[in-house]
């Protein structure tokens, strides 16, 4: 999952801060788009349970 850049790191999936920061902006971006018609599905995550 990583960025596809080589670097050195232990555990780590991302070459630097500004790969892991753009890769979570995409993945809110797509729960964004996936949840925004389904108005049920949002309200049942708010509910906590």
């Amino acid at each position: 999952m990583g960025c596809g850049k080589s670097f050195e790191g232990k555990g780590e999936k991302f070459c630097d801060n500004v790969c892991r920061d753009s890769h979570i902006a995409k993945l809110e971006e797509r729960m964004r788009e996936a949840v925004k018609n389904d108005p049920s599905h949002t309200k049942e995550l708010s509910k906590g349970e």
